[in-house]
């Protein structure tokens, strides 16, 4: 059992469709601060060998109730603890190795194996981030003012863009930063408003475009986000396919 779909991505390259049965418990089109399970999964993690969670899961209260009431053993869980987000090749780099580690330890057997199949993903991982650059430059978004999501600043920041403001979900914020929001985006002249599926609502991001002139673009911080979109590669090209066309003025662009 996997807390995300990019660890879950990530075994499944790893090990080769081979050897786990990998199962997601957030599902990647919801908020993972909303989760509640249901009670197959918690019959799911009863029989599950191990659990990979994100290091930010492991204080979750829906996470940590859904491992009491499964009764799982602390040394079946095992926190990956990669920080930054995960989108970002960089850090989807350190995220490989340490599923690596962990998928090496419950079959040892196989280590070897894991071993190549991390070097290629990595591999890859390299190309898609060089790809992704160069298609979010091509289509004049380096030094973009936006506004986003606070889960995707980082990500934004790494693909040239230069953020002016960051908003997180719709029950957390103030008419007076909301205020200040448009304010500071109107006075840097921004261009986009880069909102998240998993983020908690799309309300706060349509009221800020609207009431800045800027395109409003949604992008997935997760794989699967998208229908037909389940890997990290395909996540990342959807995400550059939206910033380009936001970009070009090509109207307001979501799933």
């Amino acid at each position: 059992m996997v807390g995300s779909s990019h660890i879950g991505d990530i075994v499944e390259a790893v090990s080769g469709g081979a050897g786990f049965s990998v199962q997601t418990l957030v599902p990647p089109t919801i908020c993972p601060g909303h989760f509640d399970a249901k009670p197959s999964e918690i019959g799911v993690l009863k029989k599950a060998g191990g659990v990979l969670l994100h290091g930010w899961q492991e204080s979750m209260p829906g996470i940590l109730s859904v491992l009491a009431a499964a009764q799982v053993p602390g040394d079946h869980v095992h926190t990956i603890a990669v920080t930054g987000n995960w989108l970002v090749p960089g850090v989807q780099e350190q995220a490989v190795e340490r599923v690596t580690s962990v998928l090496a330890g419950l079959d040892p057997g196989r280590a070897d194996e894991y071993q190549r199949n991390a070097a290629e993903r990595i591999e890859l991982v390299r190309k898609a981030g060089a790809t992704f650059l160069s298609q979010v430059s091509d289509g004049g978004c380096t030094g973009m003012t936006v506004i986003c999501h606070d889960k995707l600043s980082d990500f934004l920041r790494w693909a040239g863009f230069a953020v002016v403001g960051e908003y997180g979900q719709d029950d957390q914020l103030s008419a007076g930063r909301m205020s200040a929001l448009v304010q500071d985006g109107r006075a840097a002249g921004v261009k986009l408003v880069v909102d998240n599926i998993q983020g908690g609502g799309l309300r706060t991001g349509a009221a800020i475009a609207r009431d800045t002139g800027a395109a409003h673009v949604i992008l997935s911080n997760f794989p699967g986000g998208f229908s037909g979109v389940e890997t990290w590669e395909s996540t990342l090209r959807k995400n550059g396919d939206l910033l380009v066309r936001a970009a070009k003025g090509k109207g307001r662009n979501g799933p």
